[in-house]
């Protein structure tokens, strides 16, 4: 995330906190502020903010450094493996006959191809386990 997005985002979470009822935690709020900032401009502000926050400088430097990992983790891993669980439960055995009419309706298979179908139901399960 850019310094902008992430000063955004806490802004909308304080907005929402506060129509809420709710307070805003200053110490995370100001954290935040702060890992989103530059390395250079996080060191002119370091102690100040330490002072401010009632904590040691190297308290504060480790509370960045954590928000800073946590994240580019969140920024590093790929869009396509932050899923949500499905609502709903999910028969298996329907699931792979759909996915078979599905194959069956767009493949051509030559004749016999109907054994095939345990690869796909295997490939599917080997993928249902991760």
């Amino acid at each position: 995330m850019r310094a902008e997005e992430i000063i955004a985002q806490i802004k909308r979470r304080r907005d929402a906190e506060a129509n809420a009822g709710a307070e805003v935690d200053v110490a995370d709020v100001k954290i935040a502020e702060l890992a989103a900032l530059s390395d250079l401009a996080y060191q002119k502000r370091r102690k100040e903010e330490a002072k401010v926050l009632g904590i040691s400088v190297s308290a504060l430097d480790k509370m960045v450094r954590r928000r800073r990992a946590v994240e580019a983790d969140e920024e590093a891993a790929l869009p396509h493996w932050k899923v949500e669980p499905w609502p709903d439960d999910v028969s298996g055995a329907e699931l792979l006959d759909e996915l078979w009419a599905l194959f069956h309706k767009y493949i051509y298979l030559p004749a016999g191809g109907g054994r095939y179908r345990s690869t796909l139901d295997i490939s599917c399960m080997d993928y249902g386990r991760w």
